[in-house]
């Protein structure tokens, strides 16, 4: 059961990530990552008074969670769109899902965790298969850029760190899911709102409709669905096991990455694909 809530939010995840190519296209960045978290929150509030689950323990474990939000939500989402608009969907999509390796690694450090050497070798073969993944026959109109990979693999570190680590931490100290979700959006979508207020991006013509439908569908998808979906796996099972279940979404951005936006992936990639499925059948096993 948990595997399959963690697989649920990484096909939501995945086609965030792939609708970001297009949205981008058809929006200023800045405006995009604005209007996301907050719709997200306008979603999450009245699900967290009805569930009367809306409680703030202490305020460090508040601030833990301030904090996750402005790396996953804000420091994550803007190298990822950084990098999308500079590299393929399925190579930046592979390269910022190294996460699982940040996640595991974080995991053992901070929250003392104890996995089973196979979590280990199932985050390995994961990040292997990501980089076989990212391997691609670039065309006369794409380039590889090496700051927009470097900015995918950021990504991956600040997501691996903030929705696994610190977000397991605030759960384990008092912190109900509901409320964690909603200070993520929060927190989020006030440094976007802080940017884009100094940057003038509150001008209705950053807001074209078409960008903003999917400005609104990947919130619905990534940030309200997506999300909700992992924190109650993550509430159910350790870090360290999860994470890896991450590599599952480097699967889903490849498919819909080759039938939706018609990119062309090398041959490599099917091994990356293989490395990855074998990933997560380790940690599907392990949970």
């Amino acid at each position: 059961m948990v595997i399959a809530l963690a697989l649920g939010a990484m096909v939501l995840w995945a086609v965030t990530m792939v609708l970001a190519k297009p949205g981008l296209a058809r929006m200023d960045a800045i405006a995009y990552g604005f209007i996301r978290p907050i719709f997200a929150s306008l979603l999450i509030l009245p699900y967290a008074l009805m569930t009367s689950s809306l409680v703030f323990p202490s305020v460090g474990t508040v601030a833990i969670a301030v904090l996750g939000g402005f790396i996953d939500m804000f420091v994550g989402v803007a190298l990822f769109m950084y990098g999308i608009k500079r590299v393929s969907a399925h190579e930046v999509g592979t390269l910022s899902n190294t996460a699982p390796l940040w996640g595991v690694l974080g995991a053992v450090i901070w929250l003392r965790e104890k996995p089973e050497p196979m979590t280990f070798a199932a985050a390995a073969l994961v990040v292997a298969g990501a980089y076989f993944l990212a391997s691609h026959r670039k065309s006369q109109h794409e380039h590889s850029s090496l700051l927009g990979a470097l900015a995918a693999l950021g990504a991956g570190i600040s997501w691996g760190v903030a929705d696994t680590v610190m977000a397991k931490y605030c759960l384990t100290h008092g912190m109900p899911r509901p409320t964690l979700h909603l200070i993520y959006m929060l927190s989020a979508g006030t440094c976007w709102g802080i940017l884009a207020t100094l940057k003038g991006r509150f001008s209705r013509k950053y807001y074209p409709w078409n960008g903003v439908k999917i400005a609104l569908l990947t919130a619905l998808t990534g940030m309200f669905a997506g999300m909700l979906l992992w924190f109650i796996a993550l509430e159910r099972a350790p870090a360290s096991v999860l994470s890896p279940t991450r590599g599952a979404l480097t699967l889903f951005v490849f498919i819909l990455s080759v039938l939706v936006l018609r990119e062309k992936p090398s041959r490599r990639s099917g091994l990356g694909v293989a490395l990855v499925a074998a990933g997560v059948a380790i940690v599907s096993f392990l949970a």
